[in-house]
């Protein structure tokens, strides 16, 4: 038997070698699917007292009537229409594969529907660090990355267990020293196609709490002697067969961890969460929405260019999501702003203005107020001084300051021009109000 497969999947396909065919061809699109498929056409083969390849033999109009009667009686059980159109699609697939037309034209009310989630809530921030706090350090992993990082759990541990993310995923890891840092945080991830649910290499970030946590649970694994190199999971399967956790076991033990805490939950609403509070920064705009869909494992404009680029993106494309990042991570985490933190934003918000670019922007400390100030009277011009009309009286002292003579206004008012310094050239010659109230150049001197 290959241990790789689930038992109950075993009797099944051992009785046909077109079965076993079949489920190997479902597969090659995912093998979770695939066997999916196998409990759900051996469930509706067992209620309509049907061989599978009665199925297959059987015509058009009797498998149609067949599959309207099973879709009546799993109504009346109040089965979910989702459960009953995803058998559907197990016939059908049996059908496709035989050689033989697809059963159409049945209606299943709410087969998008997924009424378990009806009333699932994001969870607060507080409610997140408090499963951090709960978890144990393999499990504090698997939940600061799916919180943070928005990874889902099959990128830690793939169905089979034989794939997921490894130390050599995140590019900024040191393993050289001691004890292992990160070099930079927020730190990179790389979400390999391998383990991507939607077939493609993506980029994400950890933030803060998650470095730590696995900064620490790599020293604990040191520490029980294992060797850590850039293939080593990340999230060991400790002493089993498998060189990664399975799918399942990642979400067991977040799931045991929100029960400790009395969450009925289910693990998948740590990624709800992520997408949730990235929502927010977006609204709040502190990161642009091509972003957040590259995090999140989306298809999108970023993902194109990544790819024809080879799994390469510019360095300096990869600092701006960072800073992006960076600035989402208090709404992420929860955590109250710093005093640099809110006069790095400040400093940010007034440069962006004066229209500084990120890139402009990458090497500058911006909670150094004299760079601020340097970079802010680069692009700010002095507000020039204007003419002033006084009164001959007036102008003995006007004089004194540096002032000039620029005309006479009538017989006893005088034209001056500004002190040299904080005068500008003029575009044009000033003017003078003549006695109507009309304006006429100075003429020269």
């Amino acid at each position: 038997m290959n241990p790789k497969r689930p038992p109950r999947l075993e009797p099944f396909l051992a009785e046909s070698d077109d079965r076993r065919r079949w489920h190997r061809n479902v597969a090659q699109g995912s093998r979770a699917t695939a066997d999916v498929y196998v409990r759900r056409l051996a469930a509706f083969c067992r209620l309509m007292k049907v061989p599978p390849e009665g199925l297959a033999q059987m015509g058009d109009k009797p498998l149609r009537d067949l599959v309207m009667d099973f879709v009546d009686l799993e109504s009346r059980a109040k089965h979910a229409g989702s459960y009953i159109h995803s058998t559907v699609k197990a016939v059908n697939s049996w059908r496709k594969h035989s050689g033989r037309a697809a059963v159409t034209g049945v209606n299943i009310r709410g087969r998008e529907s997924t009424p378990t989630l009806v009333d699932e809530v994001a969870p607060s921030p507080g409610q997140v660090r408090a499963v951090l706090a709960k978890a144990p350090l393999r499990n504090r992993v698997a939940c600061g990355l799916m919180a943070y990082s928005g990874v889902r759990p099959e990128v830690l541990g793939n169905y089979l267990g034989d794939d997921g993310l490894t130390l050599g995923d995140f590019p900024e890891l040191d393993l050289s020293g001691d004890e292992p840092r990160f070099r930079k945080v927020p730190a990179l991830v790389v979400v390999r196609e391998s383990i991507s649910k939607a077939g493609h290499t993506y980029l994400t970030f950890a933030a803060t709490p998650a470095c730590r946590a696995i900064e620490d649970y790599l020293k604990f694994r040191i520490a029980e002697g294992e060797k850590l190199t850039r293939a080593s999971d990340l999230v060991s399967s400790g002493r089993g067969r498998r060189p990664f956790l399975r799918t399942m076991n990642v979400s067991e033990g977040v799931r045991a961890t929100f029960r400790s805490l009395g969450m009925k939950d289910r693990p998948y609403v740590l990624r709800v969460y992520f997408e949730t509070r990235l929502g927010i920064a977006e609204g709040q705009g502190k990161v642009a929405h091509r972003f957040v869909i590259h995090w999140g494992g989306h298809t999108g404009d970023i993902t194109a260019r990544y790819s024809l680029n080879k799994n390469r993106l510019p360095s300096d494309l990869v600092e701006e999501m960072r800073e992006a990042y960076r600035r989402c991570e208090p709404i992420l985490t929860g955590d109250v702003p710093s005093e640099g933190d809110v006069r790095r934003e400040v400093a940010r918000v007034l440069l962006g203005s004066l229209g500084y670019s990120e890139k402009e922007l990458a090497g500058v400390d911006l909670t150094d107020v004299e760079q601020v100030r340097a970079l802010t009277q680069r692009r700010v011009t002095p507000t020039p001084k204007k003419q002033a009309l006084v009164t001959v009286d007036e102008l003995p002292g006007y004089l004194d300051r540096g002032w000039t003579f620029a005309g006479n206004v009538g017989q006893d008012r005088v034209l001056l021009n500004p002190p040299a310094e904080a005068a500008t050239a003029p575009t044009s010659p000033p003017l003078l109000l003549g006695p109507g109230g009309e304006g006429h150049p100075v003429p020269p001197r």
